[in-house]
């Protein structure tokens, strides 16, 4: 189960950011904010449509993803940040609102998440990590 009152990165929990999520009527802010944290620690921008498209932590994808657009691999430390970053937390929350087409309504978040099956599917996608 996720813990929607701890805090991710930023320092905000995950609540406020669900909350910004679906006041700001904007699918693409949890995206973008794991957008910038990436490039904050890649130290470089990265190039539109060269973004990262798993939201959560899969080490062999992102150094597959770091081969190819930043030419070269991930260090231990670099890894270690990107599992702060891509939490359970932060990857449900992408995925509720992928799932809702950016159109999330309403205050009951986890009855949202449970509706679009967003654990579940976290969860056989993750098994083992």
């Amino acid at each position: 189960m996720i813990n929607i009152g701890k805090s991710w990165v930023n320092g905000m929990t995950y609540k406020e950011i669900a909350d910004k999520e679906i006041t700001s009527g904007d699918g693409l802010v949890i995206t973008r904010m794991i957008d910038r944290k990436v490039e904050e620690l890649a130290g470089e921008e990265v190039k539109e449509r060269e973004e990262l498209t798993k939201r959560y932590y899969d080490e062999e994808y992102l150094q597959n993803w770091a081969k190819s657009v930043l030419r070269r691999k991930f260090t231990k430390y670099e890894l270690g940040e990107l599992k702060k970053i891509m939490t359970k937390e932060i990857a449900v929350l992408a995925h509720f609102y992928e799932e809702s087409g950016g159109n999330a309504s309403g205050n009951d978040l986890i009855t949202g998440i449970i509706f679009f099956e967003s654990l579940q599917e976290y969860n056989s996608i993750n098994e083992g990590i």
